[in-house]
């Protein structure tokens, strides 16, 4: 499993996925940042890919993702430093630091959890692997013994559909961010808005997380993500999508050159002649063209 997809799981557990057991939204759980960087007060920064608490139970969650098999002792020696008044003080969480217990979680793929609890033998942390359909829990203990109970014997329902709470990262190849991308971008052309910002497709793409992923620094995950989407953008604008895209000069945004005929014959032409680029755009990225094929039957 990859990084992202381990990610999503996490994530459906708080935000309710058709399939996916809601263990921490039936625990009270409040997911308060995603790939979002703090400091400490010695400097150190930390960056967990998903910080949870709950108040109820005065716990809060530094949540590591790994989709391969190394694991980071230096970082985990900075998670390991993280006190309840750096949560309140530096990360900025609405938790009360003197009653606030913390755990570290590091999620990995099922095939490498024996691995991980031998890393993490001498350390903090609980160790939590995915299989696809269920969860093992390994290393130390969770400070929220009812959630462990709970993530011990969740499961995910058979053919639930693939998550896309976070359809890309910054990892992601061209041809993923490109069929996410793509649809959004023919939205805003048949809305006629005109003009195209990074911001407004990624609060759509990734709407469940928006507010949570406001960076805080440069290497922030979602300053990766506007990278990945402008270079996307000026790609396009210069290839497949030119006769209908372009940049705007000396500014971080994009306009479509000529809104969508209103006549049903014309309209339908264009939307073809657009179909037939966007499919040899997401062909050359090797990400086939079903998708594409299915969207445009929709818009016509």
């Amino acid at each position: 499993m990859t990084h992202l997809d381990l990610l999503n799981a996490v994530l459906a557990l708080r935000f309710r996925q058709p399939g996916w057991p809601p263990i921490l939204a039936e625990a009270g759980y409040l997911v308060h940042n995603v790939g979002v960087t703090f400091k400490l007060p010695d400097g150190a920064k930390v960056a967990p890919d998903v910080i949870a608490t709950s108040q109820a139970r005065n716990v809060a969650l530094l949540i590591e993702v790994k989709g391969g098999g190394g694991f980071d002792h230096d970082q985990a020696g900075r998670m390991e430093r993280v006190t309840a008044e750096d949560l309140r003080h530096s990360a900025y969480l609405p938790i009360d630091p003197s009653a606030c217990r913390i755990g570290i979680v590091y999620v990995c793929s099922r095939e490498h959890h024996a691995a991980f609890e031998q890393a993490t033998a001498d350390r903090a942390g609980t160790v939590i692997s995915f299989d696809g359909t269920s969860f093992q829990l390994g290393g130390n203990a969770l400070p929220d013994e009812m959630l462990a109970a709970a993530w011990a014997a969740a499961t995910v329902t058979p053919g639930a559909p693939p998550l896309a709470i976070i359809p890309f990262d910054q990892e992601s190849d061209a041809a993923t961010i490109a069929r996410t991308v793509i649809p959004e971008l023919v939205a805003i052309l048949l809305r006629g808005a005109g003009v195209v910002f990074v911001d407004e497709i990624l609060q759509r793409t990734h709407h469940l997380v928006h507010s949570v992923m406001q960076p805080t620094g440069s290497k922030a995950e979602w300053q990766g993500l506007k990278k990945r989407v402008t270079e996307f953008l000026n790609e396009v604008a210069r290839g497949e999508l030119n006769p209908w895209l372009e940049r705007i000069p000396q500014q971080p945004m994009w306009r479509f050159k000529s809104a969508v005929p209103a006549d049903q014959t014309t309209r339908t032409r264009e939307l073809k002649n657009l179909q037939r680029s966007t499919q040899v755009l997401i062909e050359r990225l090797g990400g086939g063209a079903g998708i594409q094929l299915e969207l445009f039957d929709r818009l016509e």
